[in-house]
């Protein structure tokens, strides 16, 4: 998505009368079984990219937008390398500093896996290795505790949702393939 394309984005959410709200905000609403407001959304990005921080946080920051990144642990300051196996073009990840002054700046920091594997692949050993290791990695690196995961390619079946909750962590998002 290009900056000025998100910022429109953006922009057309706030004047358009969206609820924007953090991911704690939204988990807690479903936690509590209550009735989201009308209109809400939750604003998340996956892998770390090095693009979110040069181009969507000035955006978020102006428009005062919450939003969660979802980190990739094993590739903090290297590139996407588990998207250059399948063609894509190499992009750098934010590094340890970048993903401190987002924190720092107000957006969440999520995990995302160690390594972007496709989580139903994997035994149960390297399934607990990539979801736990990865939280507790990133808890260090960020100096608080990781709260949230997305699951990698937005696969996911029970094994991977145990495994993310034997991990300790509050909740995990993913994607449902299809027209909006």
């Amino acid at each position: 998505c290009p900056p000025s394309v998100f910022e429109q984005q953006i922009t057309y959410l706030i004047e358009a009368g969206y609820n924007v709200v953090s991911m704690e905000d939204l988990v807690s609403w479903l936690r509590q079984g209550a009735s989201l407001p009308v209109n809400t959304v939750t604003i998340t990005f996956d892998d770390g990219l090095e693009c979110f921080y040069r181009n969507a946080l000035p955006v978020l920051k102006t428009h005062s937008c919450p939003a969660t990144l979802f980190a990739v642990v094993d590739y903090i300051s290297g590139t996407n390398e588990w998207m250059q196996s399948r063609g894509l073009p190499a992009r750098r990840l934010m590094t340890r500093d970048e993903l401190r002054a987002a924190l720092f700046a107000g957006i969440d920091i999520g995990c995302h896996s160690a390594s972007h594997p496709r989580l139903t692949n994997l035994s149960d050993a390297e399934l607990d290795d990539e979801v736990a290791r990865a939280r507790s990695q990133l808890a260090v690196i960020l100096g608080r505790e990781v709260r949230y995961f997305a699951y990698p390619f937005g696969v996911f079946g029970d094994g991977e949702r145990e495994a993310v909750i034997k991990a300790g962590y509050k909740a995990a998002c993913s994607t449902l393939s299809g027209y909006n």
